[in-house]
């Protein structure tokens, strides 16, 4: 097994006020602990509980693309713990796009089912990556130029505007 070398690595996060939020609601639940009220075994265990899920949230916040040689992977976050692989060699065509998360998806994060998927952290740019078998990958970024650009000089892929 050979390690691939990352030719591209783009980060997109959650808005500031998504890490904000968590840290209110952490703040917020270890208050009976900081103001010395009520320190029993449950709120204990519940405040650890609680901050684990928050730093699982932060951890799997955002977006991350990489690009190798002869693909491109998304995971949520600086932990691929949920990814997706395409081969270039199953992309038809990008193009960029701009989106409506709310509208069209329900929101950010890993959206729709079947046709068309929605891999998003913030924002409406993104690139659509049209694949042979007949779906689209939508693809958030702060700069979907540039994605497509790396993208083609490396597969030889068209683009449609």
């Amino acid at each position: 097994m050979t390690l691939k070398s990352v030719l591209h690595r783009e980060f997109t996060p959650w808005n500031w006020s998504t890490y904000l939020f968590i840290l209110g609601v952490v703040l917020l639940s270890c208050y009976p602990l900081l103001a010395d009220s009520v320190r029993d075994a449950s709120t204990i265990v519940a405040v650890i509980i609680l901050g684990l899920v928050a730093v699982i949230l932060v951890s799997i916040g955002g977006l991350t693309v990489v690009i190798r040689e002869s693909e491109m992977i998304l995971h949520l976050g600086l932990v691929p713990l949920i990814s997706k692989t395409v081969p270039f060699k199953q992309i038809k065509y990008l193009r960029i796009t701009k989106y409506r998360p709310i509208k069209d998806f329900g929101g950010w994060g890993l959206r729709g089912l079947g046709k068309q998927q929605l891999w998003s952290a913030r924002g409406t740019d993104g690139l659509v990556l049209n694949l042979i078998e007949g779906s689209e990958l939508i693809v958030g970024s702060d700069d979907p130029n540039k994605l497509k650009e790396r993208i083609c000089d490396l597969s030889g892929i068209s683009s449609h505007e």
